[in-house]
């Protein structure tokens, strides 16, 4: 039986973080010392934060804060967690939402890390069970400038959860810069197959005489809630160069903020990003902070219709504590199923600004 695995990435650079100007301290952790991470590193700054198990979402991560090198510290998410995994193979044979259906944090499927797990590192536990790894890591170069160089470092938190056949790895990354790496993977066995060559070439791939791996793809969601400086004045751009004309050789800057909800795909062919400003705090070059979601996915996936959800990779909304899944999102006090239906015409500013990014991996035989 074949073993795969799949890795997608996407990061959140940190535009302009030095602050000279004097940030009043976010609140102590809302957390145990057990549930608390606190990690310097070599370049001077901190990351520290809050995490808890919870059942569906497996590790969520709240109250994350960075310190820069002799400022002051920033409240940078008020919480970030997965949001969904969907998994629909291309015979249309299963379509799976592993997060809200079966759970990443579930006692069964939460996996317990040994120290082989997590080298050079520290095993966090909840109630007794190691779930967590923390570790500090050498990342390369920061800056190179002919003999200059500084050399960077970064806090990776991961854990394992075990849905069906797969163990998905999510694993964070906290830079010394400031910015923000999220990565998902997922190894182990596929999970179904054919014995029927007619249909296995048309939606997978031969794994021997008689059998064959049905093709599927793996989207995966988070959930960022944003809350640059501790209060709500957050707001959310698009940025996209495209061609002044049909010659490519020039383009143009276009920036357009949202004021109220948005659901936005990738386009490649415009360069087109996304960025979280705060609209109050400057820098000392009197620049607002702000994060760059940077994402390069390999492929996009925009299911049928009866999965709205999937028709964007990009959505900004205001807060809602009943607004927890891109998918299969409890539907109690008149709440909506997926994402699709949180866009709706509801106000960003002033808003309490939720980001939910979500890219595809591929898997087949």
């Amino acid at each position: 039986m074949a073993a795969t695995f799949l890795r997608i990435a996407f990061a959140l650079l940190l535009l302009l973080p030095w602050m000279h100007r004097a940030q009043a301290a976010p609140p102590a952790p809302a957390c145990s010392v057990d549930y608390q991470v606190n990690v310097k590193l070599a370049n001077g700054s901190s990351w520290s934060m809050c995490w808890e198990l919870r059942w569906r979402e497996g590790i969520v991560f709240h109250d994350v804060t960075y310190t820069a090198p002799g400022a002051s510290p920033l409240l940078i998410l008020a919480q970030m967690n997965p949001a969904q995994i969907h998994v629909p193979y291309d015979d249309n044979g299963a379509r799976f939402h592993d997060e809200t259906d079966y759970g990443l944090g579930a006692a069964k499927d939460m996996a317990t890390l040994a120290a082989d797990d997590c080298p050079n590192g520290k095993l966090l536990s909840s109630n007794g069970k190691a779930v967590l790894c923390q570790q500090t890591r050498a990342t390369g170069y920061d800056v190179k400038y002919y003999t200059q160089a500084i050399q960077g470092q970064a806090l990776y938190l991961f854990s394992v959860s075990h849905v069906g056949e797969y163990n998905y790895i999510f694993e964070y990354g906290f830079h010394g810069d400031g910015s923000l790496e999220f990565a998902a993977g997922a190894s182990g066995h596929l999970q179904r197959f054919t014995p029927f060559p007619a249909r296995g070439e048309k939606y997978g791939w031969p794994l021997g005489q008689v059998k064959y791996g049905i093709s599927h793809v793996h989207n995966f969601y988070w959930r960022l809630d944003f809350d640059l400086g501790g209060v709500d004045n957050d707001a959310f751009e698009e940025l996209q160069f495209p061609p002044e004309d049909s010659s490519l050789e020039t383009r143009l800057l276009q920036a357009q903020e949202f004021t109220t909800e948005a659901a936005r795909t990738v386009k490649p062919d415009d360069f087109r990003s996304w960025r979280v400003k705060d609209k109050v705090i400057r820098n000392s070059d009197g620049h607002a902070i702000s994060y760059h979601l940077e994402a390069d996915p390999a492929h996009l996936f925009h299911g049928p219709d009866y999965e709205p959800f999937t028709q964007s990779e990009v959505y900004a909304t205001s807060y809602k504590p009943c607004e927890n899944f891109a998918s299969h999102n409890p539907t109690i006090n008149g709440c909506a199923d997926n994402l699709s239906a949180f866009v709706n015409g509801e106000s960003l500013s002033g808003a309490d600004l939720v980001v939910w990014p979500g890219f595809p991996s591929s898997a087949a035989g």
